[in-house]
């Protein structure tokens, strides 16, 4: 069974309207409460350090998502999937 305390150090893809309304986020899932996730996005970062004017940060950025603020989250097994497309 999949839990978010397994996929911790690695990345999954969310949708997370509070970051971008249309499109999915790729984060690296660091850390799980019971109230949300912590995660690592480098697109986010780079858009705070455009806005604030610094090039460098001696450390990387974390960010807290709480649980309402994500639709849902993707990973995928180690499984091959085919499209029924490609069935046909």
């Amino acid at each position: 069974m999949i839990t978010l305390e397994k996929l911790i150090g690695r990345e999954i893809v969310a949708f997370v309207p509070f970051f971008d309304k249309v499109k999915w986020q790729h984060l690296k899932l660091i850390n799980v409460e019971a109230a949300g996730i912590w995660v690592e996005n480098r697109a986010i970062l780079e858009t705070i350090l455009k806005v604030s004017g610094v090039t460098v940060t001696p450390k990387t950025a974390v960010f807290f998502l709480p649980f309402q603020q994500i639709t849902f989250v993707l990973d995928s097994l180690d499984v091959p999937y085919i499209s029924n497309e490609a069935l046909k």
